[in-house]
């Protein structure tokens, strides 16, 4: 798993993309093929999404209050979500490709 190691407020913080972010940005309403229409809402789930992996005492309330400050700071936001939407997609077409790759037989009654 690859990490985005970010510091806010002289704390660091590494964002990461597993299954259970994965699986919980995609039901908060993470749209990938209407990204850009959506762009805050996608943006800030990506953001909380990242959090789940290592910092799970992170609710999204606080993680949007972390952005803040990241963008304050003179963090590039967008980078660290371009980032996620990268390991996003990633974990999302390992798991296509693996279950193209199925072995066994098919029997169709």
């Amino acid at each position: 798993m690859r990490k985005y190691t970010i510091e806010i407020q002289d704390k660091e913080y590494d964002l990461a993309m597993t299954r259970e972010s994965v699986k919980w940005a995609n039901n908060n309403g993470f749209d990938l093929i209407n990204f850009e229409n959506k762009l805050i809402n996608n943006v800030d789930i990506l953001w909380c999404a990242g959090f789940l992996a290592n910092h799970k005492d992170v609710r999204p309330s606080l993680a949007l209050k972390l952005m803040e400050s990241y963008k304050e700071e003179g963090g590039d936001i967008m980078d660290v979500v371009n980032f996620l939407m990268e390991e996003h997609t990633s974990f999302t077409n390992a798991l296509v490709s693996t279950d193209l790759k199925k072995k066994g037989k098919i029997t169709i009654a």
